[in-house]
């Protein structure tokens, strides 16, 4: 969907965003030859202790024999 003639100064600083960035990972990728992850996610230990206590409370019963 092509959008024209747009009077929004917001909206025209997001499409300049959009279009340098993806010229940016087309650089990259010329460059390294691999593309660039796009998200990456870090747990700290906290988090990954806290995950496994709510998978062991999950699979508890809910009516105790």
């Amino acid at each position: 969907m092509k959008i024209s003639g747009i009077k929004d100064t917001a909206a025209q600083m997001i499409q300049q965003y959009q279009k340098n960035d993806g010229l940016r990972q087309e650089a990259e990728r010329a460059v390294t030859g691999v593309a660039a992850p796009q998200e990456k996610v870090d747990l700290s230990t906290k988090a990954k202790d806290v995950q496994a206590i709510k998978n062991a409370v999950a699979s508890i019963p809910d009516i105790r024999e």
